[in-house]
């Protein structure tokens, strides 16, 4: 069972509008180099990034309208077959648009879709694994909004870090221990030990918000036990 703990008491609507006004005021104050410039996603330039916003938001859409199964056979036509895949033909699909027409196309489409998530709290939605709640599915769009602001490089305020960075470690233990059934996570003192068989580790809680991420570098156990491809 998914571990829900760091989950209560979180608003994850509010965690969704206050990390896409994070990267909304960072994208927009870039100019031409800057949109060139290579974001944290590996390969990809922040326009690249941009792009890759405004295909989730057409799959939080699809959520939304329960269109999944549609979007994903659309998607599929091009040859995409797993995940990075379907990243790739996101980023693809968004042609020679310019960062900021992109930044225009997903600001429209995010107000949309926060506006639905919150519209669908205490209900199920469309999702690539079937219906699920809305509350949930909100808790790992914020964190993806979250990731993508990193990889974006947007500032976060010091009297801000230490809160979200507890909220990100919390929906990073609960996405981990709902894919991976098998694993589970302690922690103490601001560690955290990640068991999965006979494979253990401790992490920092930034190491392990970074490891679930996908963003740990060469840390090859860290890959191994909390990458989940964000």
């Amino acid at each position: 069972m998914a571990d829900e703990r760091g989950l209560e008491g979180r608003d994850p609507y509010d965690l969704q509008d206050a990390e896409c006004a994070r990267l909304d005021a960072r994208l927009a104050g870039l100019d031409e180099a800057a949109w060139a410039a290579p974001s944290g996603c590996e390969g990809w330039s922040r326009r690249d990034l941009a792009a890759h916003l405004v295909a989730v938001e057409e799959y939080f859409s699809a959520c939304l309208d329960g269109t999944v199964a549609d979007l994903m056979a659309r998607y599929a036509e091009t040859g995409a077959a797993s995940l990075d895949d379907f990243n790739a033909a996101g980023v693809a699909a968004a042609g020679d648009a310019t960062g900021p027409e992109l930044l225009g196309t997903w600001r429209e489409r995010n107000a949309l879709n926060r506006a639905g998530f919150r519209a669908n709290d205490g209900r199920d939605i469309d999702t690539s694994v079937g219906a699920y709640p809305a509350r949930l599915q909100a808790f790992h769009v914020a964190f993806e909004y979250a990731i993508h602001a990193d990889d974006a490089d947007a500032p976060v305020a010091d009297g801000e870090v230490d809160a979200r960075q507890d909220w990100l470690a919390g929906v990073a233990r609960f996405a981990l221990t709902e894919i991976k059934q098998d694993v589970s996570v302690d922690e103490a003192d601001g560690r955290f030990l990640v068991r999965q068989g006979d494979n253990e580790a401790e992490f920092s809680r930034d190491a392990f918000v970074a490891g679930v991420a996908g963003r740990s570098g060469d840390d090859d156990q860290a890959t191994d036990l909390l990458d989940l491809g964000y």
